[in-house]
């Protein structure tokens, strides 16, 4: 299991890496899934995503980023769960009519990105993805 509780840890708390996610409270539809958002060092990390563990996972893990990560809900001092970096990096959330399950992660091909409509020359109109936010985290 990814996930494991702050009592049981590899890594001491202090070597981890801390993110902080807020439920997104943008423009979503009635019909949408919850979206959320991710900090790191103040800055976002991963924006408008379903599942901000993994995704940010994948960001921190595009920015060079190994270990631990600890995952604070925002306003809270308290470690929610965490994580290793390169092992959450692999994962997603499935849901489907079977349930929802954690299996592994695979990135979205270009053909289906561009049948959505979805510009993959130009990334200016792409939705925020790991790489744009960690791009941005690490030119500042």
């Amino acid at each position: 299991m990814p996930c494991e509780t702050a009592r049981a840890s590899a890594l001491p708390m202090s070597d981890a890496i801390e993110v902080t996610i807020s439920v997104d409270r943008g423009t979503a539809r009635p019909d949408e899934a919850q979206k959320w958002n991710a900090t790191y060092l103040g800055k976002p990390l991963v924006t408008r995503v379903r599942v901000p563990s993994f995704s940010s996972c994948r960001a921190l893990l595009a920015m060079g980023i190994t270990g631990r990560v600890n995952f604070r809900h925002e306003g809270s001092d308290i470690i929610a769960f965490w994580m290793d970096i390169e092992k959450g990096a692999g994962l997603t959330v499935q849901e489907n009519d079977q349930g929802i399950r954690i299996v592994p992660y695979r990135p979205f091909p270009r053909a289906v990105l561009s049948t959505a409509g979805i510009s993959t020359l130009d990334d200016t109109d792409m939705p925020e993805t790991e790489d744009r936010a960690a791009a941005q985290i690490l030119e500042d």
